[in-house]
C-alpha cells in the first residue's frame, strides 16, 4: 500500500494540483505505454487516472507552524529551504527528521543540504543531496514563540492608567475577561500584523475558526470570509482610523451546521490616548433573522408585483376581447354578402367547366404526341451523354499520359528532345534546356579534333531524317570541353515524323578512361628503370659490404635501397589500380594460417614503426582459410603503415583478431588524428587522402585504401572504418573462412 501527501502553503497551488490536468508537451519525454496506462485524454491535454490519484492526498500545510507528517518513508522538498533563513532551516529539518521513518530517504534541491543537523542525516548521493535518516528520531519541533510586544504596551505596574478613549485598550486585550458568550455577537482583537491578540467563542463559532487560534494570522484563519475584502477592512481602520463594515457573509455554524449570515465590522483600537490605530476590534454579529426576514420581504414585494403584472395583463387581454368581437360582428355580415355573390359566381364558374373539359380533351391528344416526342429525344439524349464520357474519359487518359510522359521526361538524367522532320523540338526536358543554356543558346557538335561535325553527320539533323544511330561527339574547348554520346530513333505521330534524340554526358567516363590508360602505361614505363635500380643497388650494396671503409658510402646504397623499395610500392599501386580498371584482380586461393599471417604482418609493421608500439591481440593457434595469402598481407600491411602515419609518436596502434560463425575479423585501431565525416565518405576512393591538415605524415598516392577494399571484395568480405575526429580510427576487414567458389577468381569491375 503507498500513500503519498502532496501538501503547499498556497491553496490556490493545491487546488491546482488536485485537477491533475497536464498539457501534453509536459508528457513528452514519457514513454507512450505509460502515458496510456496512467493518463486520461481529455479537451487540452492529459487527466491522471482515477487509480493513480486515488494515492495522492492533498492539502495546506505550513512547515514552520503546523506539526509535521509522522512515520513517512520518502520526504522530497527540494528547493525549499534555499527560502529560508538558516534558524527556519534548523526548525525544518528537525521536523522532516521527525517525519521519517528510520531509514527513510530524504531528497533535497542541488543547493540545500542536511549540514545544520547532521546528527539525524547520513548522506547517500552527495551531487543529487540524497539522505537517509540514521540514529534516534529527532525530537517533535516546539511552537514558535509569539511575536514580542512592541515597547509602547510595557508600562511599569505603579505608572496610572492614562486616559483612554470609548475603543482604546491598554496592555494585551482580554476578551476573557468578560462574559462574552451571552453576547449576540462575537469579538475579536487583531494586531497591525493581522495576527489574533484576542477572540471570544462567538466569533469562533460564526468564523469557523478552531483551536487556540492567539497568535495566529486571523486572515488565513477565518477562510469563510473573502480575504481580500476583510484585509481590505482591517487596513482601512488601521490607515484612516475610522470604521469598516463588510457586506453580510454566509457562513455554517460549527456547532448546529446550520447555514448562517454574519455582518462583520472593524473599529480602530489604541494603546494610548491620541496615538495611531494599532489594535483593530472586530465584531462579528449574526444578521441570519434580519436577512431571511428581508428575503421575505424581497419574496412578498416580488409576489406583489406579480399579482399586479398579471391583473394589467388580464385588463389588456379583456379590452382585445372587446374589440374582436366587434370585428367578428361586422365581418359575419359581409360574410352574408359574399356568400350571395359567390352563389352566382359558382354558377359561372360551371359553365366554363364544361368549356374547360372540351378544351382538356384536345390538350391530352396533344399532350400524348408531345411524350413521343420527349421519349425520342430522351433516347437521343442518352446517347449523346454517353459519347460525351467516353470523350472525357479519353481526353483525361490523354491528358494523363501526357503528364506523366512529361514527368518521365523531367525525371530523365539525359538530355531527350523529339524533333520532327522539319528540325523543329516537338518535345523536350529540362536537361535538353539547360544543356543548350550551357552552350551559348544552341548545342554545336564537335569531333575529337575540336573540328564542327559536317552536316549530314550533326545529331539534330539524323533524329530530323528519323535515322537509328549511335554517335559520340564533343562541345566547348579547352578545360571547358565535355564528351557527349548521342543515341537516335526514328519517331512517328500520325502525319507527323522525326526521330527521338537522347544525349548522355560522358565527360567524366571519358577522362577516367583517359586516366587509366595514363596509370597503366606509367606503371609499365616506371617498372623497367626500378628494375635497374634494384639490380645495381644490390650490386653496390655486395661490393661495399667487403669494405670497412665504405660505411658511410653503405649507408647511402641502403637509403636509395629504401626509397627504391618505396618507389616500387608505389608502382605497384598502380599496376593494381590499371588491374582494377582493366576487368578485375586475380586472386589465387590456398589454405593459410589468418592468424599466422596477421601476426607475421604485425612483426614486419614493428620494423619500420619508428617509436610506435604494434601490439597483436588474437589467436595463439592457427585460423585455417582458403585466402591469397598475399593479397591480404598487402591489405594488413596497407592499413599498419596507415595507421602508423596518421598517429602521434609514442602512440599504441593494435591489431585484433577474432573469429565467429565462419568469418573472421582483423580490426586495426590506432589514437591518431581520426577521420572527419566528409572523409569517411570518400576514404577508400581512388586518389583519396583524408585532410592533410590532420596528417601527422603520408607516403603514397592515396591509393592503398582504395585497393584494400577491392582485395577485400574480391574475396567476398568488406572493409569499413570508424573515426571519430581527435581520438583515432578502427578499420575493420571482415573475411569468410571458407569459400566454395575456385581457387582462382576474378573480380569484376563495378560501373
Amino acid at each position: 500500500p503507498v500513500r503519498i501527501f502532496a501538501t503547499d502553503l498556497d491553496d490556490r497551488a493545491i487546488a491546482f494540483a488536485r485537477r491533475g490536468i497536464y498539457p501534453a508537451a509536459s508528457l513528452a519525454a514519457l514513454p507512450p505505454e505509460s502515458i496510456a496506462r496512467h493518463f486520461v485524454p481529455v479537451d487540452n491535454g492529459f487527466e491522471i487516472a482515477k487509480e493513480a490519484r486515488a494515492l495522492v492526498v492533498f492539502g495546506q500545510h505550513d512547515l514552520v507552524q503546523r506539526p509535521p507528517f509522522p512515520n513517512i518513508d520518502l520526504l522530497l522538498c527540494r528547493n525549499v529551504l534555499i527560502y529560508f533563513s538558516p534558524e527556519l532551516q534548523e526548525r525544518v529539518l528537525q521536523a522532516l527528521a521527525y517525519s521519517l521513518n528510520e531509514g527513510g530517504y530524504l531528497v533535497l534541491g542541488r543547493t540545500e543540504s542536511t549540514s545544520r543537523l547532521p546528527d539525524f542525516f547520513e548522506p547517500v548521493d552527495r551531487v543529487n543531496r540524497i539522505y537517509r535518516r540514521a540514529g534516534a528520531r529527532a525530537p517533535l519541533p516546539g511552537i514558535l514563540p509569539s511575536r514580542p510586544r512592541p515597547a509602547a504596551q510595557v508600562r511599569p505596574a505603579s505608572a496610572a492608567p492614562a486616559p483612554l478613549s470609548p475603543l482604546a485598550v491598554t496592555g494585551m486585550p482580554l476578551l476573557a475577561e468578560f462574559e462574552t458568550d451571552r453576547l449576540p455577537f462575537g469579538l475579536a482583537v487583531i494586531d497591525r500584523r493581522y495576527d489574533i491578540r484576542s477572540i471570544d467563542l462567538p466569533a469562533r463559532r460564526l468564523l469557523g475558526i478552531h483551536g487556540i487560534a492567539i497568535g495566529e494570522d486571523f486572515i488565513h484563519l477565518a477562510q469563510r470570509v473573502p480575504s481580500s475584502a476583510l484585509r481590505s477592512a482591517i487596513d482601512t481602520v488601521f490607515r484612516n482610523g475610522e470604521p469598516s463594515a463588510l457586506e453580510p457573509v454566509m457562513t455554517t455554524d460549527t456547532a448546529t451546521g446550520e447555514e448562517r449570515h454574519v455582518a462583520i465590522t472593524c473599529y480602530p483600537g489604541r494603546l494610548r490616548e491620541g496615538g495611531a490605530a494599532d489594535l483593530a476590534l472586530v465584531v462579528v454579529t449574526d444578521v441570519s433573522d434580519s436577512v431571511q426576514s428581508h428575503r421575505a420581504h424581497e419574496e412578498q414585494a416580488a409576489s406583489l408585483l406579480h399579482l399586479v403584472e398579471a391583473n394589467r395583463q388580464l385588463l389588456t387581454a379583456n379590452q382585445e376581447l372587446t374589440l374582436a368581437l366587434a370585428d367578428a360582428k361586422v365581418a359575419n355580415e359581409q360574410a352574408h354578402v359574399d356568400a350571395a355573390a359567390a352563389q352566382a359566381n359558382v354558377e359561372e364558374i360551371l359553365t366554363l367547366n364544361e368549356e374547360l373539359q372540351a378544351a382538356n380533351e384536345e390538350l391530352e391528344t396533344l399532350n400524348e404526341e408531345t411524350q413521343a416526342t420527349v421519349e425520342e429525344l430522351k433516347a437521343s439524349n442518352d446517347e449523346l451523354a454517353l459519347r460525351e464520357q467516353d470523350l472525357r474519359t479519353l481526353t483525361a487518359t490523354l491528358a494523363s499520359e501526357r503528364d506523366r510522359l512529361a514527368s518521365i521526361l523531367q525525371c530523365i538524367g539525359d538530355a531527350v528532345v523529339v524533333i520532327d522532320r522539319n528540325g523543329d523540338v516537338v518535345l523536350s526536358n529540362g536537361v535538353w534546356d539547360d544543356l543548350n543554356t550551357r552552350e551559348g543558346g544552341k548545342v554545336v557538335p564537335l569531333d575529337a579534333h575540336g573540328e564542327r561535325l559536317p552536316q549530314d553527320q550533326d545529331p539534330l539533323r539524323r533524329a530530323a531524317r528519323g535515322e537509328e544511330f549511335l554517335e559520340e561527339f564533343t562541345t566547348g574547348s579547352g578545360d571547358k570541353r565535355r564528351w557527349f554520346e548521342a543515341h537516335g530513333r526514328p519517331w512517328t505521330d500520325g502525319e507527323r515524323s522525326g526521330g527521338i534524340l537522347a544525349i548522355r554526358d560522358i565527360t567524366e567516363r571519358s577522362l577516367r578512361l583517359l586516366q587509366d590508360d595514363f596509370i597503366a602505361e606509367v606503371s609499365h614505363e616506371l617498372r623497367t628503370p626500378l628494375t635497374v635500380m634494384y639490380s645495381s643497388l644490390e650490386l653496390a650494396r655486395n661490393i661495399l659490404a667487403g669494405h670497412p671503409e665504405a660505411a658511410d658510402a653503405l649507408e647511402f646504397v641502403d637509403m636509395a635501397w629504401a626509397m627504391a623499395q618505396q618507389q616500387g610500392s608505389l608502382v605497384d599501386d598502380l599496376l593494381d589500380t590499371a588491374r582494377l580498371a582493366g576487368g578485375g584482380i586475380v586472386l589465387t586461393r590456398t589454405e593459410a594460417d589468418l592468424a599466422a599471417l596477421v601476426r607475421d604482418s604485425v612483426d614486419a609493421a614493428r620494423l619500420v614503426a619508428g617509436d610506435h608500439r604494434i601490439i597483436y591481440d588474437g589467436p595463439s593457434g592457427p585460423v585455417p582459410a582458403e585466402i591469397d595469402a598475399n593479397r591480404i598481407r598487402q591489405v594488413l600491411m596497407a592499413l599498419l603503415h596507415n595507421a602508423r602515419d596518421y598517429s602521434p609518436p609514442k602512440s599504441d596502434i593494435l591489431a585484433r583478431l577474432t573469429v565467429d560463425r565462419g568469418m573472421a575479423t582483423v580490426s586495426i585501431s590506432d589514437s591518431g588524428v581520426g577521420i572527419s565525416p566528409e572523409d569517411i565518405d570518400r576514404i577508400f576512393g581512388r586518389l583519396s587522402r583524408a585532410d592533410s591538415s590532420r596528417r601527422i605524415h603520408h607516403r603514397g598516392l592515396g591509393l592503398g585504401l582504395y585497393i584494400a577494399r577491392e582485395i577485400a571484395l574480391a574475396h567476398g568480405g568488406e572493409i569499413s572504418v570508424a573515426s571519430t575526429p581527435g581520438e583515432g580510427s578502427v578499420f575493420t576487414v571482415k573475411l569468410p573462412l571458407k569459400q566454395a567458389a575456385p581457387a582462382a577468381v576474378k573480380q569484376k569491375k563495378k560501373a
